[in-house]
């Protein structure tokens, strides 16, 4: 499975947001030496619950566009998240 995020980096906190379907990725780390992109990757292992080795970028590393593949198997763990979000939770993670 793969997802678009939108990422925003040098944020005032780290946060994962949902609207309209469209995931946006907020992170405190800058896009510098590949920062912000570990940072993503470890929030979103997070929100998900699972390894960070389980999520890698397939496009865009270095935009703030991305495209995050994960195994299949997770689809619907994250329909649910995604849902969760959708509600107006965000995910938050101290930073």
């Amino acid at each position: 499975m793969v997802i678009e995020i939108k990422v925003q980096p040098k944020s005032s906190r780290n946060e994962i947001v949902a609207k309209h379907g469209k995931i946006t990725v907020r992170v405190t780390s800058p896009p510098e030496a590949g920062k912000a992109n570990a940072t993503v990757l470890a929030l979103l292992a997070k929100w998900l619950k699972v390894a960070v080795s389980d999520l890698s970028f397939v496009l865009g590393k270095t935009s703030r566009t991305k495209l995050v593949a994960m195994p299949d198997e997770l689809e619907p763990l994250f329909r649910s998240k995604l849902a969760e979000l959708e509600l107006g939770r965000s995910q938050t993670s101290g930073g």
